[in-house]
């Protein structure tokens, strides 16, 4: 009762106490709105789609009472970008993948591959948790991986040296591997809406600049956790020990596979075709629902939460621009008198550093829109923003996936240490070569 009050207390005043900071009645107004739903994300006191909707019922009754032109219809155009169709494709598969144990027979290939090896084990637990997620949400991934793991880091004859390392393992991979290609994550997403209308992005341009990035990022996760945790000598398994399922693939398994490869080719060669990667994510879903292996039942399956969360992340990016607060951003922050590359390296170190404490979507779209006004002439900033926001890392609220491990017995010092090593690394990185290497890539491909 009293954490509710307390909760309640904290989102009254962050709506109302902004608005005595502010001469423009409606600025403060405005202020207020995109505040509290913020407290609702960072704090997350209610699901992750109610910040959502608050956000919609505050901006249409309490804002559009001074400005006609926010109004239900307007806010609702904001939320439905097509780029949700790139999620909901991803979470259809996932959807399959995990009810044909699909995943099952990846864990015990990997466990063969590995030869039960503890450091070929961290390797390739690493390597497909970022695979996963350059297809699916980061999320849907590591959620994924951790049903599939589960007869493994919880077996008792897992001692902590290995389960903590293949907990970290799983989430480290994903969050790097969200920065792999646009469906990977809500950042991701959101910077594709951004940049459309400047340049077109494609999957193949996204990963010339990410794909190195997150490669190097895991590599070093992978000797952080080999070192950190001395992992050498075998695994004692059994076979039993080991999901068990059949040893060759259903009909309907066999079929997922082929249309899910299908959609990779063709994410991966939009230039050739032109069809567009969220028509390629909607052709998935129809064709997995056309040959039965998706049901209507499975539609209760899908993470609906993150596709609402999603839009509120475009409705919130919109609602600053088209309320004057991204203008007051864009003021402030060249008050400081940043310039160039000062002033990219500002932003994605307070893009990391912000999605490290809240929701890195809400960060993305605070900070794109304001960074394609800070930095006219650049939209390829939008892109370096997201990859930014993969890197706020090393607390457990900072991610769904480090709350999951939390879960299943991670320490905050264990998601720390290497959370922050690697976010520092990561921005330096990023801020040193991001524009300058997209710049190459673009100019290359004219």
């Amino acid at each position: 009762m009293k954490r509710n009050f307390l909760v309640f207390a904290g989102f009254l005043a962050a709506l109302l106490v902004p608005g005595f900071f502010f001469e423009d009645q409606f600025l403060g107004q405005a202020t207020g709105v995109v505040a509290s739903c913020l407290f609702l994300w960072l704090f997350e006191v209610v699901p992750s789609f109610v910040p959502t909707l608050v956000l919609i019922l505050l901006s249409s009754q309490w804002l559009g009472a001074s400005n006609p032109e926010i109004n239900l219809a307007k806010l609702i155009g904001w939320g439905m970008d097509p780029v949700l169709l790139l999620f909901f494709g991803g979470f259809c598969l996932s959807v399959v993948i995990t009810e044909q144990s699909l995943d099952e027979h990846m864990v015990r290939a990997i466990v063969r591959i590995s030869h039960k090896s503890k450091k070929r084990l961290i390797a390739f637990t690493l390597l497909s948790s970022a695979f996963l997620s350059m297809w699916m949400s980061n999320v849907a991934a590591a959620t994924l991986l951790l049903v599939a793991f589960k007869g493994i880091y919880s077996h008792r004859s897992l001692g902590r040296d290995v389960k903590i390392p293949l907990l970290l393992a799983i989430s480290l991979g994903s969050s790097f591997g969200g920065m792999l290609t646009p469906l990977s994550s809500g950042p991701n997403g959101i910077a594709m809406a951004a940049i459309q209308p400047f340049r077109h992005i494609t999957f193949i341009d996204w990963m010339m600049l990410s794909l190195p990035i997150a490669s190097g990022l895991l590599l070093l996760s992978y000797f952080y956790l080999v070192k950190f945790y001395k992992l050498k000598g075998p695994i004692i398994f059994n076979d039993e020990d080991l999901p068990k399922i059949s040893k060759t693939l259903t009909k309907n398994e066999k079929l997922t596979c082929i249309l899910g490869g299908l959609a990779i080719l063709l994410y991966m060669t939009e230039p050739l075709h032109g069809i567009s990667t969220p028509i390629v994510s909607l052709g998935l879903s129809v064709a997995l629902v056309s040959t039965g292996i998706f049901t209507a039942d499975d539609l209760k399956k899908i993470d609906w939460s993150m596709l609402i969360l999603l839009a509120g992340g475009m409705i919130l990016g919109r609602l600053v621009e088209e309320t004057g607060l991204l203008e007051m951003i864009f003021q402030k922050i060249k008050g400081y008198g940043f310039q160039g590359a000062g002033l990219l390296g500002v932003l994605v170190w307070l893009c990391a550093m912000m999605s490290a404490v809240m929701s890195n979507t809400a960060t993305a779209t605070i900070l794109i829109p304001a960074a394609l006004k800070l930095l006219p002439g650049v939209p390829e900033v939008s892109i370096v923003l997201a990859i930014s926001a993969s890197l706020g890392i090393p607390f457990i609220i900072s991610s769904p996936m480090n709350v999951a491990i939390r879960a299943e017995g991670v320490s905050a010092k264990d998601i720390f240490i290497p959370g922050i090593l690697l976010l520092i690394l990561g921005c330096v990185i990023v801020s040193l070569t991001g524009i300058e290497f997209l710049g190459f890539i673009f100019k290359a491909s004219n």
